[in-house]
């Protein structure tokens, strides 16, 4: 759907989600950046990082059930036995993560045109990444003017039940009907807010159906 200034005179309050929203990373797929982490840490023990960090995720979020993981509960469960190894692969895809992302620049506008307007703007995202990184993302690619980040694994809540978008508007104060949520993902940006309750708005995804597969 276009992003239109009919959205902003409608809605008070604004909602983003950020990975492949408001930004966009230099990979074709995100998990493309493993390979990276591997290529740039120099060690025979390294060799197949990519496979291993993917199952390390799949094995944390099975084994810790319905907690919402961060980057911290990953690497806990990565098949690397030296624990200074696994600190400088994690610094590194941290680093890399800073380092590979942009803002995506229709939504960038958008985004910018609602603060402009004096639509309060709030952002909303799942993922593992501490707060202080995803922050760090935002403010290297330009974007601020938000009132408040939710990160799921702060909150140990997602966006894909509902829950984190139950405790925004709880936290904020704010009515369903004053507030509409864009990002990519139909499960947790359109479906996730529909279960909330609120309007959702989805944009076109990088890659979609390359991912899908």
């Amino acid at each position: 759907m276009l992003l239109t200034d009919w959205l902003i005179k409608k809605y008070g309050i604004i909602s983003f989600d950020i990975f492949d929203t408001l930004i966009l990373r230099n990979v074709e797929r995100p998990k493309d950046l493993f390979y990276l982490v591997e290529k740039q840490v120099p060690d025979k023990r390294v060799v197949g990082f990519h496979d291993k960090r993917i199952s390390a995720e799949k094995i944390a979020r099975r084994k810790l059930g319905t907690k919402e993981i961060n980057i911290n509960d990953i690497y806990n469960y990565l098949d690397i036995d030296d624990i200074v190894l696994k600190e400088k692969l994690k610094s590194k895809e941290i680093e890399l993560e800073l380092s590979s992302c942009s803002a995506n620049p229709k939504i960038k506008e958008f985004f910018e045109r609602a603060i402009c307007n004096g639509n309060e703007v709030i952002i909303i995202s799942d993922m593992y990444l501490p707060k202080e990184v995803i922050e760090a993302m935002l403010k290297r690619c330009g974007i601020s003017g938000y009132k408040k980040l939710y990160v799921s694994n702060s909150y140990n809540a997602n966006k894909m039940t509902g829950k984190l978008f139950e405790i925004a508007i709880s936290e904020l104060g704010i009515s369903k009907k004053n507030i509409v949520h864009i990002g990519d993902s139909i499960k947790a940006d359109f479906l996730g807010a529909n279960k909330a309750g609120i309007k959702a708005v989805l944009v076109h995804r990088k890659n979609r159906f390359r991912r899908f597969i």
